[in-house]
């Protein structure tokens, strides 16, 4: 069964890690580390995502009942030039985070997301957290005859890891032409890309694809290469 991974969204802050409203309260600390590259190098401006992990308990029907009167943090800031992070004076309690910059994988769709707990009013230390350079694979849909939906792209469009998780594009480009996806993968490892596509008929460019609704390559990306490029023809619907 198919796995998909997903980032929490965050409000907005300012700064190196700008605080969210928080109640005083005793035992409050802060989570810190350095976010550098695979080389040592530190990552400047990395975007830092972080939530607290809400509590609570299930009712008789089975319906999770979030714990009455306990903070809720969800914010987001970026590193320093050192690629240091310290968060704002945060309450206690267990907290999830997700590191993410220009030119490398996101940290909770690749590696899983970073975990630090509050306790005692002592600052968590997660010490140094290691982002992986990001190979970026465009995927390419001609659409001459204007059939996706402005606002929908009507299949499921992404890459399969080793272990079947499925991560979606981040970034996506409508032109008169068609709409161009962009998906960042690790270097060296063998993936998939998967396209499903029920509604329309795909077709490749040198038709070695010829009326596909369903299409899965392997394919790695070797550090130095050209980024991977995809492309299909929307030929029309089903």
């Amino acid at each position: 069964m198919l796995r998909f991974v997903r980032i929490i969204a965050a409000t907005a802050a300012s700064a190196v890690l700008a605080p969210a409203t928080l109640p005083a309260q005793t035992g409050n600390a802060r989570i810190k580390a350095t976010v550098g590259d695979e080389g040592g190098q530190p990552v400047g401006q990395a975007i830092v995502v972080y939530h607290r992990v809400i509590t609570g308990s299930r009712d008789a029907n089975g319906r999770f009942q979030m714990t009455p009167g306990q903070p809720l943090v969800n914010a987001q800031g970026s590193t320093d030039a050192a690629g240091a992070l310290a968060t704002p004076q945060l309450p206690t309690g267990n907290y999830l985070l997700c590191v993410k910059a220009a030119g490398f994988l996101t940290s909770c769709n690749w590696s899983g997301w970073h975990r630090a707990t509050i306790s005692g009013g002592t600052d968590s230390n997660l010490g140094k957290i290691v982002l992986m350079r990001a190979a970026p694979v465009v995927i390419r849909f001609n659409d001459p005859q204007h059939l996706l939906a402005p606002n929908a792209l009507g299949m499921v469009v992404g890459i399969l890891d080793e272990a079947n998780n499925f991560h979606a594009p981040e970034q996506s480009v409508t032109d008169a032409g068609g709409r161009t996806l962009q998906v960042p993968v690790p270097y060296g490892r063998t993936v998939r890309l998967w396209v499903q596509a029920p509604k329309y008929r795909l077709t490749s460019p040198d038709m070695s694809i010829a009326d596909s609704s369903d299409i899965k390559t392997p394919f790695h990306a070797t550090p130095g290469g050209s980024a991977q490029v995809f492309t299909f023809n929307i030929a029309g619907t089903r």
